[in-house]
């Protein structure tokens, strides 16, 4: 009797210490997870604060809707916010980004500030919003200008002659190119008259 009433407390003993581990794991494994929930979200508020700074600095407003944006920035970073932005990005501890988390947002708050303030109706945004129509009018002007350049050069019986010739030329060279392919084309049904011969049950070898 005496036995069973150790074995029984043991037993117990041994149950209530493995309720307890159950318990302190599920309590851990909650802590982890919002560790993992408040990381997540300090991150996501960071880079919310430090795009914002951002925009602010290069005085680009997202209200006025959905168009292109042309600006030249200014980019200032001291020794000491760069090594803390280096120390940041080369960090592994979840203690060590908490803890540089508020300095780096400090650090990036004048990290970059637009350079020369132009509106809208500039004088770069119109030569960039002009830029494909002078494209366009370049190549339509190329062939006039050539055509100024080679009458310059040659008189008007120079330049007939350079024509002739050269259309003689390119006329010579067409029609060595279409009389090859035309001897290309025999030799090849040649051979495939040949071949088929060749494969045709019944014939001689």
């Amino acid at each position: 009797m005496p036995l069973t009433g150790v074995t029984g407390s043991c037993h117990i003993f041994c149950k209530e210490s493995v309720d307890q581990c159950a318990e302190e794991t599920a309590r851990l494994r909650e802590t982890i997870d919002s560790l993992k929930v408040s990381k997540e979200n300090s991150v996501d508020v960071l880079m919310k604060h430090v795009l914002r700074e951002f925009l602010t600095k290069m005085n680009i407003d997202l209200t006025k809707g959905d168009e292109d944006i042309y600006k030249m920035a200014h980019v200032t970073l001291s020794t000491e916010n760069l090594r803390l932005i280096k120390k940041y990005l080369a960090s592994t501890k979840i203690s060590d980004e908490f803890s540089l988390r508020e300095d780096i947002r400090f650090a990036l708050e004048n990290f970059i500030v637009e350079a020369d303030h132009r509106s809208e109706s500039s004088l770069f945004s119109m030569l960039h919003s002009i830029l494909p129509y002078v494209t366009m009018l370049n190549i339509l002007i190329l062939p006039v200008a050539l055509m100024v350049v080679v009458r310059s050069i040659f008189s008007v019986r120079q330049l007939l002659l350079v024509v002739l010739v050269g259309s003689f030329f390119v006329s010579c060279y067409f029609t060595y190119a279409r009389k090859y392919q035309e001897i290309l084309a025999q030799r090849f049904e040649r051979v495939e008259r040949k071949l088929q011969d060749h494969c045709t049950p019944g014939t001689s070898k």
